[in-house]
């Protein structure tokens, strides 16, 4: 071949198969397959993927209940033929899963012990110098079925690198049925898997950051805090949640990557709930925390959460009982019955002597809109202390609703009323009219009195009653 190449005479031979394409045959191709063919690694990896055509080696091999005879070297060939006619398949669900049928075959074969020694037999009979150790075919045997498999799991990466999770996940799925074939499978898997969870886990640390690295560790800095948590809070909704539920799908029946999809979703949120602390919002922390805990079962991120949300509750309770701190004391001024003023009594608690009462704008001293709840210690007569703002109870929020309604449908009636009065249309008499006023008949107490001018003239009569 390498006298060939120098003549410029090469050309194709019997032994070339059309399935591969054409075979290059100049003289720097063939010095470096003998050079392969020095390296007994390299020697037996490359054997895995040459035709025997025609290798007669007697295998016995089990079939059911009985044994019979057959030929190691012509079942490795079909095998391989399949394999190479995988190689132009699309990554469609049928494309997936002629290759899934391809490596079955694949593994029968590579599973055999007949083939390997088919294998031990022929490097025997080569001759070659170094020849391979039973130890070097041992490790080939391990890497069989995944050489096999390369193509496909390029085609893979591939895909992610372009984003088709489609294709991804026809390929991860046909890889689980492989798990009885040895640890190529997941390892494949995780190797596949491994850039999109490392973008998720970017994406995570990115909507961690939004609130972690703004956050003002001050007194007084709960407004700003609290405005910066309900962003990252609200970014983890719409660009976490789904993102995790998507992986989940994808790698659900990957215990490992689904762990740490899970985890890191886990560990964001606590992040978010652990900001909230310094926007005085301990019962959402509570709650974040506890949603966080959820999510991270088996995973050791869940012992992180678990000792943060031990710190948060304590401070959560005591915000269900005594609320938000209130930053001034609302007004509880009246005039003449209306004003500010706050009504009832409930929730007392015996240590700090406050209770709960519902802050109300008032007409004639009649609530009308509830504005707040406080929890408050009357520290004597009319006299209060504001100690923390609850939130409104379910009545209140109802007596809210119906008084707004009251009210915008009194403005409503009050404006239309006047329109349809001056939407009545005016029809003039038909024929002219005109005033003509009665006679004056004097009554009979009235008093007539003369009044006369300067130049002597008398005016007309005025009665005076």
């Amino acid at each position: 071949m390498r006298r060939a190449a120098k003549l410029g005479v090469t050309s194709t031979n019997d032994l070339d198969e059309p399935l591969l394409g054409d075979v290059r045959r100049a003289e720097s191709d063939i010095r470096t397959a003998e050079g392969r063919l020095e390296n007994p690694q390299h020697r037996l990896s490359d054997r895995l993927f040459w035709f025997n055509l025609g290798i007669q080696v007697q295998a016995n091999e089990t079939q059911g209940e009985g044994t019979g005879v057959g030929t190691i070297s012509s079942k490795h060939d079909e095998a391989l033929r399949t394999l190479f006619a995988a190689f132009g398949s699309d990554l469609t669900d049928a494309g997936v899963q002629v290759w899934t049928q391809a490596l079955r075959a694949w593994n029968q074969v590579v599973a055999d012990d007949a083939y390997w020694g088919l294998s031990l037999e022929l490097e025997e009979k080569g001759c070659f110098e170094p020849a391979a150790l039973p130890s070097e075919i041992d490790t080939l045997r391990e890497d069989a079925i995944s050489q096999a498999a390369e193509p496909l799991l390029r085609a893979a990466r591939d895909a992610v690198l372009r984003n088709d999770m489609p294709v991804v996940a026809r390929i991860l799925t046909a890889l689980e049925e492989f798990a009885d074939t040895g640890s190529w499978a997941m390892l494949a898997q995780q190797d596949i898997s491994s850039p999109i969870v490392t973008r998720f886990k970017d994406r995570c640390r990115s909507v961690r950051d939004e609130s972690g690295t703004k956050i003002v560790r001050e007194q007084n800095t709960a407004k700003t805090n609290k405005i910066l948590c309900d962003s990252a809070l609200k970014r983890f909704r719409s660009e976490i949640a789904p993102a995790q539920a998507e992986l989940l799908k994808l790698f659900g029946s990957n215990q490992e990557i689904a762990q740490q999809v899970r985890e890191e979703s886990a560990l964001c949120l606590s992040g978010i709930a652990t900001d909230y602390t310094w926007a005085d919002e301990y019962i959402i922390s509570e709650k974040l925390n506890e949603e966080a805990l959820k999510l991270a079962h088996d995973t050791l991120g869940a012992v992180r959460i678990e000792h943060g949300l031990e710190q948060v509750r304590a401070s959560a309770n005591r915000q269900r009982i005594f609320g938000a701190s209130v930053a001034s004391a609302p007004s509880l001024r009246t005039i003449n019955g209306f004003g500010f003023t706050i009504y009832g009594h409930s929730d007392y608690h015996a240590e700090s002597k406050s209770y709960s009462t519902t802050h109300y704008f008032v007409a004639l001293f009649l609530p009308i809109f509830p504005l707040g709840r406080y929890r408050v210690i009357n520290t004597g007569g009319r006299h209060y202390s504001f100690i923390g703002e609850i939130p409104l109870r379910t009545g209140d929020r109802w007596h809210l609703g119906i008084s707004i309604a009251a009210v915008s449908a009194f403005i409503v009636l009050c404006v239309a009323a006047p329109s349809q009065n001056a939407r009545t249309p005016y029809h003039p008499p038909s024929t002219p009219s005109y005033y003509n006023p009665p006679a004056y008949t004097p009554p009979a107490e009235a008093v007539s009195v003369n009044v006369y001018s300067v130049d002597g003239r008398k005016p007309p009569m005025v009665a005076v009653v």
